[in-house]
């Protein structure tokens, strides 16, 4: 923050042993690259990854089984909060929901295996697989809830 960024533009930041990532907006990555050198009285290196790349530990989760008609992050929403799907699909217009920590204002969206969604007041839940179809066509859905 001492180099004057936004903190909007700043994400997550994992902590290891000997290094750190910290997931930042790829507008400002280049700028942090050339410009850090310190942290307090350490020394630092700085490189860019991908965010794929990310090593990060696996949280403490809780998982959830969902069957849902549809992959709509209308339905996901509706099945991990005990809603309605018209009190869910409100909560996305109102625009608090994040599919990939990116607002998503559209019912319609689609979720896909490995989408982290975010739903305010409700938490993280991360969509970590699919487990195939019922006989009546609805999908069968691993969700896991971070705490």
């Amino acid at each position: 923050m001492s180099l004057g960024i936004d903190r909007n533009k700043t994400g997550d930041i994992y902590v290891y042993e000997d290094y750190a990532d910290i997931v930042l907006h790829t507008d400002i990555s280049d700028y942090i690259i050339y410009n850090i050198e310190k942290i307090g009285h350490n020394k630092i290196e700085a490189e860019r990854i991908k965010v794929n790349d990310v090593a990060f530990k696996e949280q403490e989760h809780v998982a959830l089984n969902i069957t849902s008609s549809s992959m709509r992050i209308d339905s996901i929403v509706k099945h991990i909060t005990n809603k309605s799907r018209e009190t869910a699909a409100d909560m996305v217009k109102a625009g608090n929901v994040k599919i990939n920590w990116q607002a998503e204002e559209r019912t319609a969206a689609e979720v896909k295996e490995n989408d982290m969604i975010s739903i305010s007041r409700y938490g993280r839940y991360k969509v970590s697989g699919l487990s195939g179809m019922t006989k009546s066509g609805k999908y069968r859905i691993e969700i896991k809830h971070y705490t």
